[in-house]
């Protein structure tokens, strides 16, 4: 079995301090705290391995900042419940896992996120993407679309994490409009869906390495 790894260039794609942590392979159940076991023992084994990779990938991030070693548990909402002092963001897709650690007192929200490029078909577009987008992406060949289509839902999926702290409530996929860039991208909630403690326009980085389009947004900590 593989073990956790920090991942530089993840980090870079953030534009303050915070740990990255990936990992390949199935995650080590027994590492689990007992209340963290307890959450998933009916889920089927995939969930139990995804989620087991991802706790441990947190938990090493959070080491790597200084914050004790201790469970992670699942809220109500479903999110992860980060220590007191510390918050991020967790991601799955395939055998690969990933996630972010940052501390309050330099961010507000961290949000990543990890997706196989070639399983965002061209028949999940239009339950994902905006009209904008679709249009946007048919400027460019097959191939080059099929990347930015990962991309912009990809995008979403870390933005999504990185506002539910302040919202507490998940937006639908065309909620949000994504502009992408060369290597990075622009997001702004539609008007109507805006809300008055949360982010409503991002700015964020993304790097396309084998066969993953992995994104990242943070939002620093005014305070």
């Amino acid at each position: 079995m593989n073990s956790p790894t920090t991942a530089r260039e993840l980090e870079a794609l953030f534009s303050g301090p915070v740990c990255c942590v990936e990992l390949s392979g199935q995650g080590d159940e027994s590492l689990l705290f007992p209340q963290e076991a307890d959450a998933i023992r009916t889920a089927v084994a995939r969930r139990r391995q995804e989620f087991a990779s991802g706790r441990t990938c947190a938990r090493t991030a959070l080491s790597h900042l200084g914050v004790r070693r201790g469970p992670i548990p699942i809220g109500t909402d479903r999110a992860p419940m980060w220590p007191a002092g510390a918050l991020g963001s967790i991601s799955h897709t395939g055998d690969y896992c990933v996630a972010v650690a940052g501390l309050t007192e330099d961010w507000s929200g961290l949000g990543i996120d990890a997706e196989i490029v070639a399983e965002v078909s061209p028949d999940l577009w239009r339950t994902v993407l905006c009209p904008s987008e679709i249009e946007t992406l048919k400027a460019f060949g097959p191939a080059q679309g099929r990347r930015l289509a990962a991309v912009i839902f990809s995008a979403k999926e870390a933005f999504f994490k990185c506002q539910f702290p302040a919202a507490r409530r998940w937006l639908d996929f065309t909620d949000v409009d994504v502009v992408p860039g060369d290597g990075d991208f622009v997001l702004r909630v539609r008007p109507e869906f805006a809300h008055p403690l949360a982010p409503n326009s991002a700015s964020g980085r993304f790097i396309l390495k084998d066969g993953l389009v992995i994104t990242a947004v943070g939002v620093r900590n005014s305070c």
